[in-house]
Parts: structure tokens; C-alpha cells; sequence
């Protein structure tokens, strides 16, 4: 009876007790922070805050994909127990342990203000798919391109420089000089974003404001995009900008012009900026359809930022939030890449240190010989070197190529180094060898190493792949070298693989049922169609491509890497350049080192 009066109890507590609010763009904003130790910082919330609510701050930057660069900290606040009101201050401080005016706060990792600039993004919900709040940089006089160290952070997507984001000039201790306290919630954040309204110290540290401010309801329209951000594959012809009001007055049509400030306009058909009207009393969405250009140029995912200007008529209006979209473009144009392989690895040498010792060994598999001279070595986090052999650095059919941290044989353990390379690091735990095209864009090869689950983890030897037309991110296609070379340690440097194993046919099958494209859907299509392929297995080197009834090639879809499973690609009828294929019978190929396979499409203009 005890158990059932305890989840009785449970099921009737008050609601209240575990809302969570689900904030937006500008609902809470940066008033001040200390980097001088004790690390401190201060923000305003600009809507009511129901209880125990989540948000993050980290100091982590956001690199230029829009995603969180990691390693450094992220503070968890808690809101109080009863409901927080707009306007309200809360201080976060780090005096021997980090601790809040107002709530409870939790840190994972290390979060450290650094006096050489840095930056506290505000959000919510999971590291990997954040909603963007707020942002705060010091580092220089803008917003970095990218988050290539712990001290830089691009703009976060969906947040506005001078709005709900504010780039310092580089200062160690700055604080908002509450030049205004009572407005709007936009007034507000527009006086708060602004950097003129702000003072500093590199010295001293500066008091932070207690509050609280004003935040006054606005009964004035605003014009707002729908979203933040948007992805269209460079395909899809057109993509629906939608933008949308609210208050609206019942006399006075409202307009708003919608501004293309970064991004080329070639790349979306020429755009101009074009006008929104909402007419007087209308709610209804006004869409701007943006034409995607599809050329033939390997050039990457690409952003475009959109920001509503010159908003007028209504009662008062004004831009609301979010005031800008970023669209990303994610490019469908394939490098034709040569089949370089990643083919041995020496991450952990005994015959001397691993500064002076690491290595690893490129294979080529193709039937040309490759000038890897320009291509990029790099992991996923920030080692990142651009091959510069001041001429040509090739590898010829059948050929190896070692490219090393040191390439004296007296020092290195031995290892004939061809190439020898710096900022690039081989971790004796976990860690990536990836391999970049010269367009810095296009992946060649790609090793996500585990140490020691799947991959081999030795010390003193290297790591093997046992034939190169095996799938190399597959750790049980590699083994443990068992050669000596130099000074002691196992390896095959620039030479066959101790462990090599001659037949083909001895890899991981792929049989027709495990590598296949299903029938397109639909079918007969026109302008689109859908192609679903199945792998039962990770595939290395992977191209699907379009061809004509004669033969003729049409389009690449796809070339590189696929980890098993399905996926589903598309085809809009154009060809390589981009213009619409006639009617008629095609066929859709995929084929890898050692499988193909085919199906017959009908277009229909």
C-alpha cells in the first residue's frame, strides 16, 4: 500500500515542478563577463522563465559548419523553483568553485575564460543539435571564420551580429554600461549587442549589473523568418524562403526587404533582394523562392545568409527574430578522386619518442600516377597540414609513399620518410588519419582508428591494412606488423605489408543481395527521382553514376566512402552541366573495387 500511496504521490505532483521552457533566438542575453580569475559572467533573461528550465553556456567555439568545436566546458543552469521574471540578472562565478545568484549550476569539462580572447555561446538542447540563444566573442575586433583553436568561434547560425550576438574587441573584463534598462525586449537586445555600450578593462575586473531591467510587452509588428536555417541539396532547383508576421494592423500593409549579405549571388540564380508585402490585417506567410544554381564546380556545402531590412508600415514594425536565415547548399559535385589508399600506420613507436618516430604509408591503387602535392592530411579535430613538397610529390600504380613528423633516418628510427610534415599528430588511443583532395573539400581516404576494440593497438609496431582493396575503416581488415626495419620496430615502410593477403577474393564479399540500388522511385520520373542503395558492409571507394541508353556518361551522383546500411540519393534529370536530359531510357550504376551493380530508369519531359 506504501508503493501505491509513493507513485500516487508522484503522478499528482504539481506540473510546474518539471516544466521546462523552450526558449528562442534573444531570450537571454550576455551582460558582462570577468576573465581575470575568479572567471565570471552575468546575463539577463528577457522572458519569463518557468521553473527548473535548462540552459547551456559553453566556451566552446562554433566552427564554420555551424557545429561545436570540443574540448573545453559547458555550464548547465538550472532555474529556481518558482518562476524566474523577464528583466531578472543572474550571475554565474567561478570564486573556488562555480556557483549562481540565482538556481543551480552543473560543469562538464573545463570551462576557463581565457584573457587571450574567447567567446560563451548560449543554447539549448543536445551539443550535436543545439538551438543557438545567444553568443558573446573577445577575441579581435569581429566574429572569427572559423573555430580553429579554443580562443576563436565563428558567428553561431540563426544569431545576429549586433542583435542577438555581440563580438568585442579582444578585452579581458567588459560589462554592459546599462545605458538602457526599460524597452522592448528588441530595444533591449539592440542597446545590449551594441560594442559602444560596453566598457572594459584589461586590468581590472569589472562589477557586473544586478538589475533588474524592464522588459516591456510590444504590441508593435514584426516581421520574422520562419527558421533560423534551412538545407537544400544543390539539386533541388528552388528552395521557399518563408517569412512570417506577427500583429499585424488591421489598416496598414507591412513590407520588409529580404537581403542577401553573404554568399554569391551567382550561386542563387542571380538573386537581387526582393520585397515582402503583407497586406493590411493578413497573417498569411509571404514566401521568397530562392533559384539554386547547379554547376558542375566541386566546391563544398555552402552557406548564404539572408537578413529582413528596411521593415516599415503596421503598427510600428520592426524585425523580429529571427532577422536572419542562414541556408546551407550542400554541393552534389564529386572530385574524380584517385584510389590513394591509407595502408599502414605507426602511431606508437618504441625505437624513439613519438615526435620523432610516427608515421604512416600511402598506397596507390590506381592505375595513374597521382601528384598528391596540395592535398591536406588532418583528423576531425585540429591537426590539419597542407602537403607543400615545393613540386611535384608523386606516387605511381603499385607504388608507396611514407610521409612522416621527421624524415632523418638517423633520428626518426629509420623509417624512409618521403614526405615529412608538421601540426599533425598520431594519438596512441583513438584517432583519425584523413586524407583531403587539393579542393579542400573532397575526401580521398579516411582511417577512424579506435585502439584497441576493433583496430589493432600496438606499440613498437604498426598497424597493417592486409590488402588495399579492403575497406580500411574496418579494424578487422587490419593486423599487427611483424617486420622489423631500422632501429627495431615492425613495420613495412614503403614496402608491401608483412601481413598481406594476395587474393581479392579472400576479403568480405559483396554479393548482389548486400550491394545493390533498388528500383528508382518513381519510375517513370520527371523532373526527380529517388535511388536507394543498400550495403550490407562499409565500402572504401564507392561511384554511382548516370548513363545513356548509348552508353554515355550523364551525371555522378556520388564518389567516396559509404558505411553500411541505406541510403537514399537523387537524381533531377540535368546532366554534369547542368542542363535537362531528353526522354529516354537511363541507367543508374554504382560500382566499387569489387562489386557493381545496375538498374534501368525511363525519364519522361
Amino acid at each position: 500500500m506504501r508503493k501505491l500511496l509513493a507513485i500516487l504521490s508522484f503522478v499528482f505532483m504539481p506540473v510546474f515542478i518539471f516544466s521546462q521552457a523552450t526558449l528562442s533566438t534573444g531570450d537571454v542575453a550576455i551582460v558582462g563577463l570577468n576573465c581575470d580569475n575568479p572567471d565570471e559572467f552575468s546575463f539577463v533573461v528577457m522572458v519569463d522563465i518557468p521553473p527548473n528550465s535548462e540552459v547551456k553556456f559553453t566556451d566552446n567555439g562554433v566552427k564554420s559548419d555551424g557545429t561545436f568545436r570540443t574540448g573545453e566546458g559547458i555550464i548547465t543552469w538550472t532555474s529556481p523553483s518558482t518562476q524566474l521574471t523577464a528583466g531578472t540578472v543572474i550571475n554565474i562565478k567561478n570564486d573556488g568553485a562555480w556557483s549562481t545568484s540565482e538556481g543551480t549550476v552543473s560543469v562538464s569539462g573545463g570551462f576557463y575564460l581565457s584573457t587571450s580572447g574567447d567567446q560563451i555561446i548560449v543554447y539549448q538542447g543536445s551539443e550535436s543539435d543545439p538551438t543557438y540563444i545567444y553568443a558573446l566573442n573577445d577575441q579581435g575586433t569581429g566574429w572569427q571564420s572559423d573555430a580553429t583553436n579554443s580562443n576563436d568561434s565563428a558567428l553561431p547560425p540563426g544569431l545576429s551580429d549586433g542583435y542577438t550576438a555581440i563580438a568585442l574587441d579582444e578585452i579581458d573584463n567588459a560589462v554592459y554600461n546599462e545605458s538602457v534598462t526599460s524597452g522592448t525586449k528588441s530595444e533591449l537586445l539592440t542597446a545590449i549587442s551594441n560594442k559602444a555600450n560596453w566598457n572594459g578593462d584589461n586590468d581590472n575586473r569589472q562589477t557586473m549589473p544586478t538589475g533588474p531591467f524592464t522588459v516591456i510587452e510590444s504590441n508593435n509588428t514584426t516581421v520574422q523568418f520562419a527558421t533560423a536555417s534551412g538545407t537544400a541539396d544543390e539539386g533541388a532547383g528552388t528552395y521557399d524562403l518563408v517569412v512570417t508576421i506577427a500583429n499585424p494592423d488591421a489598416n496598414n500593409a507591412t513590407t520588409a526587404d529580404v537581403v542577401l549579405v553573404s554568399g554569391d549571388p551567382a550561386d542563387l540564380g542571380n538573386y537581387t533582394t526582393q520585397t515582402v508585402t503583407f497586406p493590411a490585417g493578413s497573417s498569411a506567410d509571404q514566401i521568397v523562392t530562392i533559384t539554386i544554381t547547379d554547376d558542375s564546380e566541386v566546391e563544398g556545402d555552402e552557406d548564404f545568409t539572408f537578413q529582413l531590412q528596411n521593415v516599415s508600415g503596421g503598427n510600428g514594425a520592426m524585425a523580429g527574430s529571427p532577422s536572419q536565415h542562414v541556408l546551407t547548399i550542400t554541393d552534389n559535385d564529386f572530385a574524380d578522386v584517385p584510389d590513394i589508399v591509407i595502408n599502414e600506420i605507426m602511431q606508437n613507436p618504441s625505437a624513439v619518442d613519438d615526435s620523432k618516430g610516427e608515421w604512416f604509408e600511402l598506397y596507390n591503387n590506381d592505375t595513374e600516377t597521382v601528384d598528391i602535392n596540395g592535398w591536406i592530411i588532418k583528423d576531425d579535430g585540429v591537426d590539419y597540414h597542407v602537403i607543400d613538397n615545393g613540386g611535384p610529390l608523386t606516387i605511381a600504380p603499385g607504388e608507396y609513399l611514407v610521409l612522416g613528423n621527421n624524415d632523418t633516418t638517423t633520428v626518426n628510427g629509420g623509417v624512409p620518410v618521403d614526405y615529412m610534415y608538421d601540426n599533425f599528430l598520431l594519438s596512441n588511443s583513438d584517432d583519425e588519419v584523413v586524407l583531403v583532395y587539393s579542393d579542400g573539400v573532397t575526401e580521398v581516404d579516411r582511417v577512424n582508428y579506435d585502439g584497441g576494440p576493433n583496430f589493432p593497438d600496438p606499440s613498437g609496431a604498426s598497424m597493417e591494412l592486409k590488402n588495399p582493396n579492403y575497406d580500411n575503416n574496418d579494424g578487422a581488415n587490419w593486423d599487427t606488423a611483424t617486420t622489423p626495419f631500422g632501429d627495431g620496430d615492425l613495420g613495412t615502410p614503403g614496402a608491401r605489408n608483412s601481413n598481406f593477403v594476395s587474393a581479392l577474393e579472400d576479403a568480405p564479399a559483396l554479393n548482389v543481395e548486400s550491394f545493390k540500388i533498388m528500383q528508382n522511385y518513381p519510375n517513370p520520373f520527371n523532373p526527380e527521382t529517388k535511388l536507394l542503395v543498400h550495403l550490407s558492409s562499409n565500402v572504401r571507394q564507392l561511384k554511382i553514376d548516370i548513363f545513356n541508353a548509348a552508353g554515355q556518361h550523364v551525371k555522378s551522383i556520388y564518389q567516396g566512402a559509404l558505411s553500411a546500411g541505406q541510403h537514399t540519393f537523387s537524381w533531377n534529370g540535368r546532366d554534369n552541366s547542368g542542363k535537362n536530359s531528353p526522354s529516354g531510357v537511363y541507367f543508374a550504376t554504382m560500382k566499387s573495387a569489387n562489386a557493381q551493380h545496375s538498374i534501368k530508369m525511363i525519364l519522361l519531359r
